[in-house]
């Protein structure tokens, strides 16, 4: 096998451009005989594929060598749950790597349903490492040949196990690379522009950085303290929250919802939270910068320029009751029309107030009147 200076200057090179660790796959297939190769995240408990959106989408990407459209789309849409080889994975982490065969025999493979898809390729076997960690998930590298290619097999266990190193050192100065796209300084430069009190949080709920607004009110609540490295966010309770808010916002991105902002309560403090950019890593790993905004609820009775019932704080139902009783109605009748639990009902009114920043109904009917004469 000649021409590792190549393979060592395409690792270099997706450092800097994810996209040559294609030619990484292309580079190690003319050295040693592969097929088919591909660099994944792999879920650490399961070792489940993590797809990314792109593969989905497009049935491409810098990380498979060799594929078809057709093979990507097939396995994804069918073949995916019979892949026997996930299972292997999952029990023996290939921190060194080595060959799926000493585990699982070929023909087994190309048994039942998966061998549907394996057989017309002409795969039964692959050589695995562990070349990156993207937590929670590891990478791997799969380069995939037929069994009875011995010296395939053997070259590229040989060339994977002498280049594990390298490849690992530049998948994690890669991660760093991607990171940086988003300067401490440029977000700081950006964030200082912004009305309210605001937070940057990166996909894990660490801060990024903050506005002073966001500094003096936080740091007023006790909420915010600095340390060496930046800021991090104090209150227990506000931790909590942050961390259901952005389990929540990776969901939406999951599942490629529309819709990217988030609200919630802590305290008499509103929250926004909103994905500002689609910055996944490589892989698939969610690197999406998310915004924090800051209101206090107190504030938004001294808002005439919306109904009281457009607060961005109230539930869908919250408004229907909102609306209902700022014209006149009485929450007793609102829970007959709609039909409602008594409790339920209630349950809503009691809400509605907190968020509001109210007592009864007669400050609510007010809080409209203002609104009405301000029209």
């Amino acid at each position: 096998m000649v021409g590792r200076e190549s393979l060592y200057r395409a690792i270099l090179d997706s450092i800097r451009d994810y996209t040559h660790w294609h030619n990484v796959l292309s580079e190690i297939a003319r050295m040693t005989g592969i097929i088919r190769g591909t660099i994944a995240l792999r879920e650490y408990e399961t070792g489940d594929l993590v797809i990314p959106g792109t593969v989905k989408s497009g049935l491409s990407h810098p990380m498979l060598f060799g594929w078809t459209p057709e093979e990507v789309q097939s396995y994804l849409d069918v073949y995916m749950p019979y892949d026997p080889w996930f299972e292997v994975e999952r029990l023996h982490h290939p921190e060194q790597p080595y060959i799926l065969s000493t585990y699982i025999a070929p023909n087994t493979v190309e048994e039942g349903k998966f061998g549907e898809w394996v057989k017309p390729i002409g795969i039964n076997d692959s050589v695995i490492a562990k070349i990156g960690v993207s937590p929670p998930f590891w990478v791997s590298m799969n380069l995939y040949f037929h069994a009875n290619q011995a010296g395939v097999k053997s070259n590229a266990l040989e060339l994977v196990t002498e280049f594990q190193q390298p490849m690992r050192e530049a998948w994690q100065l890669g991660e760093q690379v991607r990171l940086l796209k988003y300067s401490n300084l440029r977000l700081g430069y950006l964030l200082e522009k912004h009305t309210q009190p605001a937070v940057l949080v990166d996909a894990g709920g660490e801060v990024l950085c903050a506005n002073e607004k966001a500094k003096a009110l936080l740091k007023s609540r006790a909420m915010l303290i600095q340390h060496a490295d930046g800021f991090r966010f104090r209150s227990k309770q506000f931790n909590a929250l942050l961390q259901g808010l952005m389990a929540e916002s990776l969901s939406l991105v999951n599942k490629q919802t529309k819709s990217s902002k988030l609200e919630a309560v802590c305290d008499d403090l509103s929250l926004t939270l909103t994905r500002i950019d689609d910055f996944d890593d490589p892989s698939g790993v969610d690197r999406g910068v998310r915004l924090i905004t800051f209101d206090n609820l107190k504030c938004y009775d001294s808002r005439k320029s919306r109904p009281v019932w457009e607060n961005p704080l109230l539930t869908k139902r919250e408004r229907q009751l909102v609306e209902y009783i700022a014209n006149g109605g009485r929450v007793a009748n609102f829970i007959k029309e709609q039909q409602l639990a008594k409790s339920t009902g209630h349950y809503h009114w009691q809400n509605a107030k907190k968020k509001l920043n109210i007592t009864d109904r007669a400050e609510l009917i007010s809080l409209h009147q203002v609104y009405l004469k301000n029209l």
